[in-house]
């Protein structure tokens, strides 16, 4: 992950990214790596804060409870799927 944020920042020409958004949850990456990642991201200060999107509320919150639990960031914005044409959501 901080290689990709380096990336994004070279590509955006910028020191810092206010909002990183976690979009889909690999599925063999666990949680608490995640939160980690974005840890180690917020110390060194490549990014200020991390959300979630198109995630589906039992996966934000046993993120959110998660991060409590291990000390780590939760997400602090939430951006829901949401589409006018097609109203099914297609998270799990």
């Amino acid at each position: 992950m901080a290689q990709a944020v380096e990336g994004y920042l070279k590509r955006l020409q910028t020191d810092v990214i206010d909002v990183y958004f976690f979009h889909w949850q690999g599925l063999s990456t666990p949680v608490a790596e995640t939160l980690k990642a974005y840890s180690d991201l917020l110390k060194v200060g490549k990014i200020t804060s991390i959300g979630a999107s198109n995630i589906d509320a039992v996966q934000l919150e046993s993120a959110l409870t998660m991060a409590v639990e291990a000390g780590l960031p939760g997400y602090q914005v939430a951006q829901p799927e949401y589409n006018l044409f097609s109203r099914a959501s297609k998270t799990c």
